[in-house]
This record gives structure tokens, sequence and C-alpha cells, in this order.
């Protein structure tokens, strides 16, 4: 059974498809579709916001003497409805588990059926008809998967489960069956495209993507006009799976490089891939030596003009690198951004991608946490209600010198962007083992429309103070 819909971004958002729902339409796509604003006319068409079209409907809606309606229409919101939906952390390995997916299969394959069927439609339409694509994905039933065994705390980490990391079931993201994207069209009129996870007001009715970080770039190679992408990635992967996490920031570094040049502007959301507990070692994102993903998002931002990162772990120096001494590389004389208006970092996390913190514990603490030998015990401090009997402090000795770098690195980058209107990179550090505590170190660029020179200001609860290094990086005198 597949289906799907497309949905104006102001209605509401569907668990799940309704028996009667499916059997009049067979399982065939369905579609809802938002208006573009009114310009005047009155009298424009009348599009029903209450209930979804199916994507036949659609097309009979949108063609022949229904052409004229393309230009009211300003946002997709396509939801399919694949046959199997497979909670995430919900489920542990079985004695018999082979891991064998054909469930997964099976949905893979209503998946890429239903988004070339989409584009397939959406082909024939004009470039000038610029549509935003938003793109969820439901499963029709919950189902625990063959040889598996049903554990509602599969992505915690206590007492009575301390088996997730051998035997934790991973999430299901949807993909193109056997990564084929062959079977999509290409659309020229999608301007712009969403990868969305939120919630309504109330915290009832979710929304979410559930795709896969490199289907989403597959997706996009066919879109060949947009202008703008929006990826949310805070999806929650169990950090005793740094596999995963691996696996996920590697296929976006990946990815980056197939994104057009016709891109202006990137949004990115990830997870804040924190340990179990602050005293435990940073984990390692990086599957080589070698920080693809810094090196591919900075070749990126050549040619756009905002990029917005959130949680996201960069190289202290990914926007312009720098030498040990903190200098610029030689291969950096032609680096140049002549669109970049605007470049945001924030919720950024306190440590690297290479697992290194960016803030040390006060030594008189550090043999404490140096003889944590059972982590174990550590992780699993609290009583059988769930209330953490043990608070670990976080690290308050700010890394002056890794600081020094990352904004060299920035303003070394910033005097080569002419278009540059604002810069922000506000950092989060753990400071007592819990996240209500957490405390901030902002750093904002602004470029001052009275006599159009940068403006910096660092608001750091952590103490950190630029050096003459990073005042003549930025082109100031250091006070």
């Amino acid at each position: 059974m597949s289906a799907a819909m497309i949905s104006g971004l102001r209605k509401r958002t569907l668990h799940e498809p309704t028996e009667q729902w499916l059997e009049d339409e067979h399982y065939k796509p369905l579609t809802f579709a938002e208006p573009r604003p009114s310009t005047g006319d009155i009298h424009g068409p009348r599009i029903n916001r209450t209930m979804p079209l199916s994507l036949s409907q659609f097309r009979t809606m949108m063609s022949g003497t229904g052409l004229k309606k393309r230009r009211w229409l300003r946002t997709l919101r396509y939801t399919i409805a694949v046959p199997h939906r497979i909670e995430d952390w919900k489920a542990l390995e079985g004695r018999f588990y082979w891991g064998g997916h054909m469930e997964r299969l099976r949905n893979d394959e209503q998946f890429g059926k239903a988004i070339a069927d989409l584009f397939e439609t959406l082909s024939t339409w004009s470039e000038h008809h610029r549509l935003s694509l938003e793109i969820n994905v439901i499963g029709y039933k919950t189902y625990l998967e063959p040889h598996t065994e049903w554990a509602a705390d599969a992505g915690e980490y206590t007492w009575i489960m301390r088996l997730g990391r051998e035997f934790a079931i991973p999430p299901y993201r949807a993909r193109f069956l056997y990564d084929d994207a062959s079977r999509l069209a290409n659309v020229p009129c999608i301007d712009r495209i969403i990868f969305a996870n939120k919630d309504d007001l109330k915290g009832i009715t979710r929304t979410r993507h559930q795709t896969w970080v490199g289907t989403m770039f597959q997706i996009i190679e066919h879109c060949p006009t947009i202008r703008e992408a929006q990826l949310d990635l805070e999806e929650f992967i169990r950090p005793d799976h740094e596999y995963l996490m691996r696996d996920r920031r590697q296929a976006l570094a990946e990815g980056l490089p197939k994104l057009l040049r016709t891109l202006k502007k990137l949004v990115y959301a990830n997870q804040i891939e924190r340990n179990w507990i602050t005293p435990m070692p940073a984990i390692n994102v990086l599957s080589s030596e070698t920080d693809t993903l810094s090196n591919n998002l900075r070749d990126l931002t050549f040619s756009l003009r905002e990029l917005k990162l959130k949680q996201t772990a960069l190289s202290l120096d990914w926007l312009f690198p720098l030498n040990e001494n903190c200098e610029p590389v030689p291969n950096t004389t032609e680096y140049y951004w002549p669109h970049l208006e605007t470049i945001s970092l924030y919720e950024v996390p306190e440590f690297l991608p290479s697992g290194e913190y960016l803030f040390h514990y006060h030594p008189a603490m550090e043999p404490e946490y140096a003889e944590i030998e059972d982590w174990d015990d550590a992780i699993c401090q609290t009583n059988p209600i769930g209330i953490v009997e043990k608070t670990w402090p976080g690290r308050s000795l700010i890394d002056h010198e890794a600081f020094h770098r990352l904004y060299i690195s920035m303003g070394h980058a910033a005097q080569r962007m002419p278009q540059l209107r604002q810069m922000g990179h506000v950092l989060v550090a753990d400071e007592k083992g819990n996240s209500e505590d957490d405390w901030q170190n902002n750093f904002t660029c602004l470029r001052l429309k009275s006599t159009g020179n940068l403006a910096v200001c660092w608001d750091s609860e952590a103490g950190y103070r630029p050096d003459k290094r990073v005042a003549a990086a930025w082109g100031f005198e250091s006070q």
C-alpha cells in the first residue's frame, strides 16, 4: 500500500491515511496545494484547503482548462504513505535476527515510485511557475520487523537497557530502491525544497520527512533551477552508534558538491552529537582524517547568498584555511565570496568533529574523571523512577588558542565578502551536564549602514577576548 498527499503549509497534517481514503483511491498519491497570496483578483480559483487530492486529481485540476490555476500555487506539501511505520529506537535484535530488511525495501520501493510520479507530473511545468516543495513520509501501519523485540527504551542507556549499543535496531530512513534515482525527471519549476521535522503549536501533529540525507541530494539534483534548500537532520542517534553519525555526516559531505550553483540559500540542522554524559570523551564523527564536510561546505559558500547551520560541528578554520601558526595557507589568495550576504552558525557544539573539546576541566577536577573506568555505572546513576542522582559539572576552562584560530579564519574570510551584511557564531557549552544550564559564547558581525564598515562583537560567558592576531584578521586595532 502506498499513498502520497500534497498539502499547504497551513494545513493539518495527517498522521496516517484513513481506511476509506485508501479504499477510494486505491492507494494512489494524494495532493494538497496552497495558493499564492492574492494580487488583487478576488475572483481567483478556489482551492480546497481541507481535503487532500489524489495525484491524478491534481493533474486534472492543473491541466487543460485548469492551466491558469498553476500561477496561484505557491507551496506543495507531498506526504508519502509507505506500507510500514518503523518507529525510531523502539526495537532490539532478537535471537534469529539476520539483518534482512525486506519491509524497508518495500517502503523504499513505494517511496521511489511516489517521488517519480510527482516529478513526472511537474516536469512539464514552466520554470516561471516557482514552487516550494515539502516532502514528508508517514508509515501506514506501525510495524515491528521480524525477529526483533519491541523495547520502548531502546534509545536510552539505563540499568535495564544496557544492550542498546549491540542490539538496538537503527532507524529507518526512506531512500530510492538500491539508491537508483534514474526514474526521476527534471523539474524546472521547483524554486525551494524542504525536508522538515516539525510539530504544530500544541506538539501533537508531527511532520517528519524520514528521508535519508543522500536521497535528499538525489532529489535536489533533479531540480535544475532550485534556489533554496532546507534540510533538517536534527534526528536522534544513540551516542554509541557513532557509525550512524559518521554515515550521516559523510553522506551530507558527498552530497554538497552535487548541488547546482543556482542554489543561493542553504539551511541545515543537525543533531547535537554529544556523548551520554559530559565527562565522557567527545565523539569523533569523521570518516577519515580529512574533514570532507568542512571542505565541501566552504566550496559551496563561494556561490551562496545565505548559509544557516544549526548544531553542526566544523573544523575551526573551515571557512578560511590556516597553517599551524594561524596564517593563511598559500592556496587561499584567490578566495572570494562575491554574493555571500549572511552566514549564521548557531547552537554550535563545544567540541570539534574530530572529538576534541573546546573547553577543559579545571586541573583539580581532571583526576576524578580520568579515573572513571566503569562508564555503565557513571551513565546509569539514576533511581528507579528516572530522577538523576548525580550531576556532572561541565568543562569551564576555554581553549583560547582554539577560539583565536576560529575568529582569525572568519576575519580573513569576511574581508573577502563585499556583500556581507551579517555573520554570527553562537556556541553553546554544556556547563553543568544539563542542557537547561547551557551557556553561550556569542560572536556577531554586522555591516553598518552609516559607514559600510564591519562592526564585530564578542559576548563570552567563558571570558574570551580576541588577541592582536584576531584584530589584524578583522582589520581593527586590538584594545
